[in-house]
């Protein structure tokens, strides 16, 4: 595949980086979905990222038995708080990853999104103002709400790495390729088949990864990492809320604002509805 992903293409017109596409990778519907119907997607999952089978759907019981907000709510109130992002930014159209791929695409930038992260509303036209002729793909610096670092907002350092959203490619760059869309469409492909002499480097920070408590990874590193059981969910939970007391964003990243409040005062209700 390196080979095919590294064919020149011809550079496009300015008018195809007109429109900014959402795509939203696979995720499940949080508030229709079954019990049944997520141990099942849960174990696929874990099939596809090499995690015992169980792991996600241990990891939700003890979620579900520590607070009364369950973890199916948590992930939905994530949800309908990034999708709210989604739609605050400019100029752009959000599409699932599955209708791209079967309808195929059209003129434009595309940049892979999960359904809890969130994107500077003005991306389109930061990444216009970084455009280079021989270049048809775009790297930003990667930012990381929550997670394990003692503040609410840690910026990563330029590395060049795909992270899971700091990425995005133009139109031109599927025009003729079938299937190459979904096949870079997870960071860890793209950060493999997308040769690094085609990307063009923003050294601007444009989107967030929101590693809250319900996130896979925080789970993981939890109550499988720590072994902290419920006790140590709860503690782990309101060391996070602790942080976002004292947001730390530099003044570029003031648009998180309003969806770092949001974020804190759901957790302030998962928080008192501790068991």
């Amino acid at each position: 595949m390196k080979d095919a992903l590294a064919v020149p293409r011809p550079v496009p017109p300015v008018e195809s980086r007109a429109v900014f596409f959402i795509v939203l990778r696979p995720c499940p519907d949080w508030k229709n979905l079954t019990p049944a119907a997520f141990r099942e997607q849960s174990r696929q999952y874990c099939r596809s990222v090499k995690r015992p089978l169980e792991q996600v759907n241990e990891s939700v019981a003890v979620w579900d038995s520590t607070f009364g907000v369950s973890y199916l709510e948590t992930r939905q109130a994530m949800k309908d708080i990034s999708l709210a992002n989604f739609r605050a930014v400019k100029d752009s159209r959000m599409i699932d990853l599955e209708q791209v791929t079967a309808e195929g695409a059209e003129p434009g930038i595309y940049q892979f999104i999960d359904d809890d992260d969130w994107i500077s509303p003005d991306i389109l036209s930061r990444l216009n103002a970084s455009v280079r002729t021989d270049r048809r793909a775009y790297l930003w610096g990667s930012v990381i709400f929550g997670g394990f670092s003692k503040v609410a907002v840690e910026l990563r350092q330029f590395d060049g790495f795909c992270y899971t959203n700091n990425y995005a490619l133009d139109y031109s760059y599927f025009s003729g390729r079938p299937g190459l869309l979904a096949a870079v469409s997870q960071h860890m492909d793209a950060e493999e088949n997308i040769p690094k002499r085609e990307f063009c480097e923003v050294r601007e920070y444009l989107s967030v990864t929101n590693k809250n408590p319900s996130s896979t990874i925080f789970l993981e590193y939890t109550l499988k990492k720590k072994r902290g059981g419920s006790a140590g969910l709860a503690k782990a939970v309101a060391n996070f809320y602790k942080r976002l007391e004292h947001l730390n964003a530099p003044p570029d990243l003031a648009w998180v604002e309003p969806y770092v409040l949001q974020v804190k005062d759901f957790y302030s209700r998962v928080l008192k509805s501790r068991k």
